[in-house]
């Protein structure tokens, strides 16, 4: 019923429910979302100046 283009998963690393669910994640590859995972990519950060919204990782090189 949604389709999202940015999708960010609060996830511990090695965590023992195994989420976000591998099946989950293959619906959002399949709407080309860009997905983010804390437990592979760190803290994300969400920026917007109310028209434009801007993601990135701590595993991403322009982290201030």
């Amino acid at each position: 019923a949604v389709a999202p283009e940015i999708v960010i998963a609060s996830a511990g690393w090695r965590n023992r429910y195994s989420c976000p669910h591998p099946d989950v994640l293959d619906r959002y590859r399949q709407r080309d979302a860009r997905i983010f995972r804390t437990d592979r990519d760190g803290a994300v950060e969400v920026v917007t100046d109310g028209r434009e919204l801007t993601v990135r990782s701590m595993r991403q090189a322009d982290w201030d």
